[in-house]
């Protein structure tokens, strides 16, 4: 129940992550690592609950770049240009924000809301990039994304809205809809002449069944696990696949070239403003069970984003910024934090002592076009 609650509530939005509800995803970087973790890597989050990522996530809503989908459409895939996959996004989308533009779907089932969460730090932020040249967007710009933007957010009515929520939930009567938690899927089983996927291996509880297709299969395991299903299937290279043992369907770079999102912990800054000291606790919770609104409604100023290019070689951005504000003295938000991210103990003190009778603010940098 306490899970259920906290993962529900947006301001809670660390408390499932590194959790039993958390695949815990730890990659193997070849080089240029940097030890900030107990688990000595870097940690992903990968949401192992109906919902998935969307359970566990900050629930900031972006589409991406337009110049990324158009440069997969330049390579041949056919419908991956912007154009073409700005309708799909528009058919999930239920924007409730009264001030957003068309470029956003209104009746979809994904509901998504925008606020201001007035924080006078957000205010000093933009204000500084735009002493650098970054004008202030009131929503993505697909043509000139260079800016500072309050992100869209996947909450309704002051309440958390994963995909399993907005999907599933609607449709969980159905007579054709069957659901199986506690399942993992083993592999897909793809006839060796035709190349053609007929069923699914899976293992629910104890037990392994097969499910046959009648139509098609959808692979939707996220960006690290469908890689591993598909190379589970024979479906990957070739030496790997005979490394672990596993019949080739077909040598193919599965899971080569990954381009994910990395996020740098980032900095700390401590700030000497007792205006930015939190409200009365009893108050704050009153407002949220009350109203569903208030503090616990929000991510507060997390869905700033300021997008830059630090070459200056493009209209379009290589860094994001986001920041997280954490009040004096927090008994919940610094101990999530370093949980959720496996923090080693030393830098959680560092931050800990930092926040003990001052707010600080932490800088956090995503690298959006990695290099291999």
């Amino acid at each position: 129940m306490i899970k259920v609650m906290s993962t529900n509530i947006p301001a809670f939005l660390f408390s499932l992550q590194g959790s039993d509800e958390d695949c815990r995803i730890k990659p193997n970087l070849r080089k240029h690592h940097v030890w900030l973790t107990k688990m000595g890597n870097v940690v992903g989050q990968e949401g192992k609950v109906l919902g998935g990522t969307s359970t566990i996530n900050a629930m900031l809503y972006m589409r991406g770049d337009k110049r990324d989908y158009d440069h997969w459409a330049e390579l041949g895939n056919i419908g991956w240009d912007w154009n073409s996959v700005l309708e799909h996004y528009k058919q999930l989308e239920n924007m409730q924000y009264l001030h957003a533009s068309d470029q956003y779907g209104r009746d979809g089932l994904l509901k998504l809301t925008k606020y201001d969460s007035g924080h006078p730090i957000t205010q000093a932020i933009t204000e500084a990039n735009e002493l650098l040249g970054y004008p202030v967007l009131a929503e993505e710009n697909p043509d000139r994304p260079l800016g500072s933007i309050v992100g869209s957010m996947t909450i309704s009515e002051g309440a958390r809205e994963n995909s399993a929520k907005a999907f599933l939930g609607r449709i969980k009567d159905r007579a054709n809809l069957y659901s199986a938690l506690h399942s993992y899927v083993q592999k897909i089983v793809i006839d060796p002449e035709t190349k053609s996927a007929k069923a699914v291996e899976v293992k629910i509880g104890k037990k392994l069944v097969t499910l046959k297709a009648k139509k098609e299969i959808i692979l939707s395991a996220g960006a690290i696990n469908s890689p591993q299903v598909l190379m589970l299937s024979g479906l990957g290279p070739k030496k790997h696949l005979q490394e672990l043992g596993i019949p080739l369907i077909k040598n193919l770079p599965v899971g080569h070239n990954l381009e994910d999102h990395v996020v740098h912990t980032g900095f700390d800054v401590s700030l000497k403003l007792e205006s930015l000291l939190t409200n009365n606790k009893l108050e704050t919770i009153y407002k949220y069970f009350r109203y569903n609104e208030g503090e616990l409604a929000t991510i507060s100023m997390t869905n700033l984003l300021n997008f830059i290019n630090t070459k200056n070689d493009s209209s379009y951005p290589n860094i994001c910024y986001h920041y997280l504000f954490c009040p004096p003295s927090d008994p919940y938000l610094l101990p999530e934090l370093a949980r959720a991210s496996g923090l080693t103990d030393e830098i959680f003190l560092s931050k800990n002592d930092a926040a003990y009778s001052r707010p600080f603010l932490s800088f956090y940098s995503t690298l959006l076009n990695p290099k291999i």
